[in-house]
């Protein structure tokens, strides 16, 4: 899911389909303001992931193929085709094109690509449409959901053991122009798995340089502060190394995450952070990042569970998507709150949530979960706001 902020109106573009659905087109949704319009933005091949760049108004979405759509408004404007072949597989899926971030500071776009037996990264300079020449991520697997942060000049991507071919690593790439240096996690004096081979997606806190990867299957989250990283240069043609420092930290209350924690995203300033399940389940959470970095080992400084209504708006059990992870978070322009955006599975509604009221909300005694007493609807942490909806 995208966010585009222009002026007061504030709207998301929502693919229809994911690394496992072929379902076409993406859908605007209007989510503030009064200068958007809902409208279906029909595309030939299934989408999976979609990013905007609030300062231009452009938005870039890419298929499981090797289509690039530029869209403005509700209009599909330009196609590109990337450089991927073959596929890369992930634990939700495959793809030849498995998702992309735009970088509104430089108006790029980076897309993540298959590459034959390898995986890496494309850039689109969105000034002139130009696709560059794609990087190899050099002996390990593109995150299924890599992020950008443009104040540290770094792309995050944590990244699962792709079926054995490639260990699980956390790389962050330095970009420079059309080209970008890559630097492995580095604990002490050897690059190691951390012990979980599903880092499933990376998130940063712009302001502070705190990252952040999810570990599916487990309750835990990776944890780190790039505002004291060491990178070491590569030599012969290889990766360089980083390291910062860095825990594990353990969230017994994300047990009812049926895949463990995995949809990631924290807001642009806040630093406020939202998680969601996948694959049919309903449950999700806040965390609170530390509002400075800089010294000692960063941590999470509170976190809340919660589940969705047990029905949507229409009567309907929610359940969220697979892969990619169908969420985004933004900072409203007109109150200045920060808010995830989360979509169910049958793209019929997104769900936004005030991150702080869900910190917020009433919690049952001794643990970090919403009591089930509140009424997250009623309380206005939760508000549904009905999608046009898939054509017939």
């Amino acid at each position: 899911m995208s966010i585009l902020v222009q002026g007061t109106d504030v709207s998301t573009y929502v693919p229809n389909g994911n690394w496992g659905e072929t379902t076409t087109g993406v859908q605007l949704v209007p989510i503030e303001g009064i200068g958007v319009s809902a409208a279906t933005i029909g595309t030939p091949n299934a989408v999976n992931s979609c990013s905007s760049n609030s300062a231009t108004g452009r938005t870039v979405c890419v298929s499981n193929g090797t289509d690039v759509y530029l869209i403005t408004g509700s209009t599909l404007e330009t196609t590109l085709t990337d450089g991927g072949s073959g596929t890369v597989s992930f634990s939700g899926g495959d793809c030849t094109t498995c998702g992309v971030v735009v970088d509104s500071s430089s108006n790029t776009a980076v897309i993540g690509v298959a590459l034959g037996s390898d995986s890496g990264f494309q850039f689109l300079n969105l000034s002139n449409n130009s696709l560059a020449t794609p990087i190899s991520a050099q002996n390990a697997a593109i995150s299924e959901s890599f992020a950008v942060d443009p104040l540290s000049n770094l792309i995050l991507s944590p990244s699962e053991d792709e079926n054995g071919n490639f260990p699980a690593n956390f790389q962050l790439l330095k970009p420079s122009g059309t080209t970008a240096t890559i630097f492995d996690f580095q604990n002490a004096a050897t690059v190691f798995v951390l012990p979980n081979d599903e880092l499933d997606g990376g998130a940063a806190d712009c302001t502070t340089g705190i990252s952040l990867s999810s570990l599916e299957f487990t309750d835990n989250l990776f944890i780190s502060d790039l505002s004291q990283a060491t990178f070491t240069a590569g030599t012969g043609g290889l990766p360089g190394t980083w390291t910062a420092p860095n825990q594990i930290q353990t969230f017994t209350d994300f047990q009812t995450f049926s895949a463990g924690t995995t949809g990631l995203a924290v807001a642009p300033s806040g630093h406020l952070g939202i998680l969601e399940d996948e694959g049919g389940s309903s449950a999700f959470g806040a965390i609170q990042l530390p509002a400075t970095a800089g010294t000692g080992t960063p941590s999470v400084v509170d976190w809340v569970a919660a589940s969705m209504p047990a029905d949507d708006p229409s009567g309907q059990a929610w359940s969220f998507p697979l892969d990619p992870h169908a969420l985004t978070v933004y900072v409203s322009p007109n109150n200045g709150k920060a808010y995830g955006l989360m979509v169910n599975d049958a793209r019929t509604y997104v769900a936004k949530i005030d991150l702080a009221g869900l910190l917020a909300a009433m919690r049952t005694a001794g643990t970090h979960t919403v009591d089930s007493s509140v009424d997250l609807v009623a309380t206005g942490v939760l508000t549904f706001i009905k999608m046009p909806g898939i054509p017939s």
